[in-house]
């Protein structure tokens, strides 16, 4: 038998370390309590008295593996702790009835001895176990022997059986009655053959707590409930009389610490091999497990705990909470603090934090009702709170988790952002620079501020600071190729676009790119939006063969996603070939749109099995290049696939193909073949749909343009008449198609000696124009035929127009707005042909889309075709060509490219002469635009001359009190640099129009930007301020760019001043 002697050179010499041997040998043998004997040469502790056999002394001090019972195993381990303790001795007597035997254990050796009188009379078969101190070490550590020194011992031993988790006796008086919270012991016990033990923790306060551990390793353990304690022991590991230092992060954190007694462990292993053993590992997570489990009893019982225990309690319970989130479990987490925040008498700031912790688990878990529902109680518990006991890093995580939810289900937004700003206000104010929960709440702040403001609002500017404290966050915690940081590169990128920083938009756009490829692939959705959005920022910069690379891989990769056949797809091939078209890129658009036709290029034979409609589509393309030989071929070929469908009866389809053959050969002076064509297409139509019928006017409007290009006005008369008869019938008297009718019959009227005459049909035209105002106009349901391909075309057009108008006023919402529009460009072409009137309106409203984003240089394109396209179809001088030239000059003073709009001015001021006469309003409103150039190109005199004129025209028209006179007269008095004089005038404007308009109604703008130009003048600076800022905020609310508010509206009683 091997000598223990030098193993217990580090054995406990504190009461502490006696006192914790006892508790683990009593806990073993499961005595029910302690019994310390002190006395003049000796102190013994005695452990119960339960029934053993003699088989196992041996493996007391063998270092063989000895195959034991239960029981015998928990006696071996009690009497290895009595050793560790560092007593001279530990003896166990075993009796079987009235005889015995006694084994003396030291670190040296074992004796064996028999004894004859049972230390109790009933003969029962028992066992005791006494470890024995000797004088000399019991003075020092128990304060020595004789009754004298007993008072002394009795209260050192008092001070520590608090800790205890056995009753305690010594010489015959218990010590502790009861265990203070913190100052107990928790006791996990696991049998030596694998089946657990179970047993209550030993926490005794004045409750109970009735939770079981669970585990399954082979070891049993013991700890100290200790709290923050200096004097408790740290945890260990005795194993067959050897102890090790082990590490118990969640016990020392819990205030837990003790002893680990195990009988399995391989004892003769270097401490660096014992820590890798995997069933230590394996008895530490059980421990672990179990001090959970155990912990989260406590919230039984908090109402039953004094006052200052409970502090105690609430530290450990959320150390249990915080472990079991982060390994995942957020379910347990959450069992925890849902019992806790219904305790009663819960402090408002616990209740408050326990809330928030909720709160931010159920989002987690994406249980996004029960978490804001949870937010919110824990925001109205911080409302309750003075500020200075408040926990700002949670006050900031409940109002940042509040405002992201509501964002998501786009709730109370003006809610939201406000807790949106106080959370990084706060974490601000507590984080450090690269705290998470500020960056979250700095890129929350400015998507509330990029959905809610537009440039160049002071909270639209803001939102590049806040994106870039955002990143910074972010890639300091996730790295810089995070999926959240291409998220906010994204953000970056959308608002520089709307600042016009194309080029910074660009950098961001392929850093984003570039993560979101290497997370995903090339074939990714996300990465799929991104070459979207990359295809726009380089439309919007005009380079247009660029975008639509990008575009047509955004477009790849949805085909990747989605089924074959898709309707989506089709709509992107739409969309790139308008593109391609508007920008006259013919090359690129030609393929795509072959393939959107279901067409080959490279198989010449199989376009005559195609839908008529398709090779119309084709021929239209053809046409609009002036490539008539092709585009011939493929109208001729439409013409007799609805011969062979439809046979000799008249059919609206075939009406529909010689109606664009007939325009086709008139595009080409091809008037014979033209008018046969025409005069066909009217026939069938009329036979089929009537003689009424709405599509009718687009047959006789191209028989008018017929007549008017060979200028044979009176022959081209009836058939104005006509049309306009047909569209008053349908349309009713105030629409603006009625508008052009009357323009086009007036332009004939003109035209063939009879000025007179035409003068009121100009007026009428005027009128209607006037009547359906801007908003309306641009939104106006038009009627729909129950038949006829064309009425439909221009209802499904106009439906689209609705549908965009909301998207265009939002920065956010561009890529939609444009797409819409672009499809009703296209349903109009393909059906009404490249160069009827109707698609100058859909192109000013593309291009209007532009110009209020800042794509300048596409808006004045389009702006030129819609011009073009009107002179085209309608003839020069036709009165609805002011509607362009009204749209271009605002564009191009906007741009301060005064010079090239005066050209576009006179020929403006021409028309309105030649139509509308030299005293009408529209005139004075050119005169007051042309002033403006004149004074900004330095010709001061002649700004004034012409801005009289319009001030006497005004004054004729609407009288001296009129708001549109005094505001004309006032700007008059500002270029004569009169501001006194001017600043009266302004101020009467702005009285008399708060009187009749909405305090946002755009005609204030102009108002507010020259009285602030005035006001600057005359040196009232503060009230200049404030005007201009009114009319700064209201441009951006409208979406308006300079210049564009106030052209072609008529202030109240005015007789309508356009949309012309």
């Amino acid at each position: 038998m091997s000598t223990l002697a030098d193993r217990f050179e580090d054995a406990p010499t504190t009461e502490v370390g006696y006192l914790l041997a006892a508790e683990i040998a009593a806990a073993a043998v499961q005595s029910r309590e302690i019994r310390i004997q002190s006395g003049s040469n000796e102190v013994s502790i005695d452990f119960g008295y339960h029934a053993y056999s003699s088989e196992f002394a041996e493996a007391v001090l063998s270092s063989k593996k000895i195959r034991l019972a239960a029981p015998e195993a928990r006696m071996v381990s009690a009497i290895q702790a009595g050793l560790v303790a560092g007593a001279p001795r530990v003896d166990l007597e075993l009796w079987d009835g009235a005889s015995g035997v006694r084994y003396k254990f030291t670190p040296e050796a074992v004796k064996e001895e028999s004894l004859s009188k049972a230390p109790w009379k009933d003969g029962r078969s028992a066992s005791r176990i006494t470890v024995r101190f000797r004088t000399g070490l019991s003075r020092r550590i128990f304060g020595g022997g004789g009754k004298d020194e007993q008072p002394e011992v009795r209260e050192a031993f008092r001070s520590r059986a608090l800790h205890a988790g056995h009753p305690i006796l010594y010489n015959g008086e218990k010590l502790n009655e009861a265990y203070s919270l913190g100052k107990g012991l928790l006791e996990v016990t696991i049998t030596s053959d694998g089946e657990p033990e179970l047993r209550p923790p030993i926490l005794v306060c004045e409750a109970e707590i009735s939770k079981e551990c669970e585990a399954s390793s082979h070891y049993y353990a013991k700890f100290l409930y200790g709290g923050e304690d200096e004097e408790s022991e740290g945890g260990r590991i005795v194993c067959c009389g050897l102890e090790f230092p082990v590490e118990l992060p969640l016990a020392a954190d819990l205030g837990f610490s003790g002893l680990i007694v195990a009988d399995h462990l391989n004892f003769e292993r270097e401490l660096e091999s014992l820590k890798e053993d995997t069933k230590l590992d394996d008895l530490l997570n059980d421990i672990e497990n179990d001090l959970l489990v155990v912990a989260s009893g406590l919230v039984d019982v908090i109402d039953q705990l004094e006052e200052g225990d409970v502090e105690s309690v609430l530290e450990s319970l959320d150390l249990v909470v915080e472990t079991y989130r982060s390994s995942g479990e957020n379910e347990e987490a959450l069992e925890i603090l849902k019992r806790l925040v219904e305790v009663e008498n819960l402090p408002d700031e616990v209740r408050a934090a326990h809330l928030t912790q909720m709160a931010r688990t159920f989002e987690r878990d994406e249980q996004d009702e029960v978490s804001f529902e949870y937010y919110g109680r824990a925001l109205d518990y911080w409302g309750r709170i003075p500020d200075e006991e408040q926990d700002l890093e949670l006050v900031a995580t409940a109002l940042l988790g509040a405002s992201r939810l509501m964002s998501y289900y786009d709730s109370d937004p003006e809610t939201a952002m406000h807790y949106a700003k106080n959370a990084l206000a706060l974490r601000r104010s507590v984080g450090d620079q690269d705290d998470l929960e500020k960056g979250e709440a700095a890129v929350l702040l400015a998507g509330f501020y990029g959905k809610h403001f537009h440039y160049p609002q002071p909270e639209f500017l803001e939102i590049d600071a806040l994106l870039t404290e955002g990143l910074h966050s972010f890639e300091k915690n996730y790295g810089q190729t995070h999926n959240k940081v291409a998220n906010v590169l994204t953000s970056l990128v959308k608002f520089n676009q709307a600042r016009g920083s194309l080029e910074e938009a660009e950098t961001y756009f392929l850093r984003a790119l570039a993560i979101k490829e290497k997370l995903f692939g090339s074939r990714d959705e996300s990465v799929g939006e991104l070459f979207d959005s990359l295809g726009a920022l380089f439309e919007a910069s005009g380079e247009i063969i660029k975008a639509g690379q990008y575009f047509t891989r955004a477009m790849e990769v949805r085909e990747h996603i989605l089924e074959p056949g898709d309707p989506e797809i089709s709509q992107r091939l739409n969309d790139l070939v308008v593109l391609y078209r508007v920008y006259g890129h013919f090359e690129k658009a030609e393929p795509l749109f072959l393939r959107l036709l279901g067409i080959k290029s490279d198989k010449e034979e199989g376009l005559s099995e195609a839908e008529a409609a398709d090779l119309c589509s084709l021929g239209l393309f053809y046409q609009g290049q002036s490539k008539y030989k092709k585009a011939e071929t493929f109208f001729t070929q439409a013409l007799t696939r609805v011969g062979e469908q439809f046979g000799e009866e008249p059919h609206a389809e075939k009406a529909w193909v010689h109606g664009l053959l007939g325009r086709f050969y008139d595009e080409q002076y091809l008037f014979k073949k033209a008018e046969e064509h025409l005069l066909v297409s009217l026939k069938m139509t009329e036979a089929v749909l009537g003689e009424e019928h709405p599509d009718l006017i687009v047959y006789l409007d191209a028989l008018t343009r017929h007549y008017r290009l060979q200028q044979q006005y009176t022959e081209a008369m009836p058939w104005a008449e006509r049309a306009l008869a047909v569209a008053e019938k349908f349309y009713g008297t105030q629409h603006p198609y009625l508008a052009t009718a009357l323009n086009s019959f007036g332009e004939l009227l003109y035209h063939s000696g009879q000025p007179e005459v035409a003068g009121p049909v100009y007026l009428a035209a005027y009128e209607i124009q006037q009547t359906s105002q801007a908003a309306v106009i641009r939104t106006r349901k038009v009627p729909q035929a129950e038949q006829g391909r064309l009425s439909v075309v221009r209802a499904e057009a106009e439906k689209l127009h609705r549908k965009a108008a909301p998207a265009a006023r939002e920065y956010s919402s561009f890529a939609e707005a444009e797409s819409l529009y672009l499809r009703a460009l296209f349903l109009r072409e393909q059906h009404l042909g490249a160069d009827h009137p109707d698609n100058a309106r859909t192109l000013g409203l593309l291009a209007d889309l532009y110009r209020n984003h800042r794509r300048y240089e596409g808006a004045e394109s389009l702006y030129k075709r819609s011009l073009d396209l009107r002179k085209k179809s309608l003839g020069d001088g036709h009165p609805d060509c002011c509607l362009s030239l009204n749209e271009l000059t605002q564009l191009l003073m906007l741009q301060k490219e005064y010079e090239r709009a005066k050209p576009l001015l006179e020929e403006w001021l021409a028309i309105v002469e030649r139509t509308l006469g030299k005293q009408h309003a529209e005139r004075a409103e050119i005169l007051v635009r042309a002033g403006q150039v004149c004074e900004a190109l330095g010709s001061q005199k002649k700004a004034e001359a012409l801005l009289q004129q319009a001030v006497n025209i005004r004054h004729s028209v609407f009288g001296t009190e009129h708001p549109t006179f005094a505001v004309t007269l006032a700007e008059l008095l500002r270029v004569e640099e009169k501001p006194d004089q001017a600043a009266e005038l302004y101020d009467f404007v702005v009285v008399s129009l708060e009187k009749n308009l909405a305090e946002d109604d755009p005609l204030f703008i102009p108002i507010f930007e020259n009285y602030s130009k005035v006001l600057s003048a005359i040196g009232d600076t503060e009230k200049a301020v404030i005007f201009e800022t009114r009319a700064m905020v209201m441009r951006v609310e409208h979406g308006l760019d300079e210049h564009a508010a106030f052209a072609g509206r008529s202030l109240p009683n005015e007789p309508a001043q356009e949309q012309r």
